[in-house]
């Protein structure tokens, strides 16, 4: 895996027994760059770069990598919060892809040793590391590739035993913060859970799919007691809301490249809410950028939509006049089977943009409905009037 990624020095660790999850935070410690990289080997992951351009932009939080099923569990079922200690924390997997600081992980060793952690919990890291930075993970939704395996660690049995550490990290947490011990961080970062948008990465990991819509009921609604287990609090967050849509149409499906996936948000859209495009770097020539959804042709009413592009995601600037959008009716229709969907163009031909976004400037009665959201550069070549 490693013969093409012209690294300058790559070292390998032999140790003599299994050392579990811990490993890969020892060897995060001993590593002379200031970030790290996770990943068992069982997966295959696609989107390192999309999803290392957003760890740049916020590398104080961990960024992991997810398929829609356990998005669900890592934003809703297995976060956990009690304002009236600062507890702030969503567990997280890292096998399947995350960035992290090499500050965090010394951080984190660091607090494995203060809460004495035992031998067996301390193998069993990746169950005590998100969880311990008190923070919600920057986690990133799209399709997964798992690799067959035989007794993988996870399976079976091992799902149990996943959840008895995992609850063993958080009330050793909840523990240190209601006794102000200052072992753990109660300040939690920004941007907090409902201040990102960042949600998918596109599937040729050239661009990153944003709206400001979130999929699940906020996180406070329980608040976290140590009594109750994993398994129970899964129980209870499921007979409260049914993720099931959400795993049916998740964002990365805006963005995967296949026009018969959607993603559908299961509210209307209202007013001020977006979808947007980070496309990882400034881009040095005029872009077209193509959607296809399953909204009113009026939803691209220059009098109800309007187009912001930005260099930095910070300022934006709106294109006055709309850039002209055309519109067209395709055959093939929703996957309600009842309307036809809209195939919609339109050029930017400002350079060294980063972001666009399209906001929506008054509520509708329908969802987001997007099935494609993509771009290619706009080239002219005068001697064939073609563009590329």
């Amino acid at each position: 895996m490693f013969t093409e990624t012209q690294c300058s020095k790559i070292r390998y660790y032999n140790s003599p027994g299994n050392m579990h999850f811990i490993a890969r935070y020892m060897a995060c410690a001993m590593a002379t760059t200031p970030y790290c990289y996770f990943q068992d080997d069982d997966w295959i992951i696609r989107h390192m770069r999309s999803i290392y351009a957003n760890f740049l932009r916020f590398p104080n939080l961990i960024h992991t990598d997810t398929n829609a099923d356990v998005y669900s569990l890592t934003n809703w079922k297995w976060c956990f919060f009690d304002d009236s200690v600062d507890l702030h924390a969503c567990f997280s997997w890292v096998g399947t892809g995350a960035f992290v600081s090499r500050d965090n992980v010394v951080r984190f060793l660091k607090m494995a040793s203060i809460t004495e952690m035992d031998p067996t919990e301390f193998a069993y890291g990746d169950m005590y590391f998100t969880t311990f930075m008190n923070q919600v993970p920057y986690q990133l939704e799209n399709e997964l590739m798992e690799l067959p395996q035989e007794n993988a660690f996870s399976a079976g049995e091992g799902r149990i035993r996943n959840k008895i550490y995992m609850h063993k990290a958080l009330v050793r947490l909840y523990d240190h913060l209601s006794r102000k011990t200052d072992t753990f961080e109660t300040k939690e970062i920004s941007p907090s859970i409902y201040q990102r948008d960042v949600r998918s990465p596109c599937a040729n990991d050239r661009c990153l799919f944003l709206t400001n819509k979130h999929s699940f009921p906020d996180v406070r609604a329980f608040r976290y007691r140590p009594y109750i287990n994993i398994s129970e609090s899964e129980r209870i967050h499921e007979s409260y809301y049914d993720t099931g849509h959400f795993i049916r149409h998740p964002y990365s499906h805006a963005v995967d490249d296949k026009d018969w996936t959607a993603w559908k948000s299961q509210e209307v859209i209202r007013k001020d809410d977006y979808i947007s495009l980070d496309l990882l770097f400034p881009m040095p020539f005029p872009l077209i950028f193509t959607l296809i959804v399953d909204h009113h042709r009026d939803y691209f009413s220059s009098l109800n939509i309007k187009i912001q592009i930005s260099y930095n995601g910070i300022d934006w600037i709106q294109l006055s006049p709309l850039p002209k959008i055309e519109v067209r009716q395709l055959p093939q229709t929703g996957l309600d089977g009842r309307t036809h969907l809209l195939l919609c163009t339109f050029q930017i031909r400002e350079t060294g943009i980063r972001f666009v976004k399209l906001t929506s400037t008054r509520e509708w009665e329908f969802p987001y409905g997007i099935y494609d959201f993509s771009f290619r550069a706009r080239i002219d070549r005068p001697d064939s009037g073609i563009d590329d």
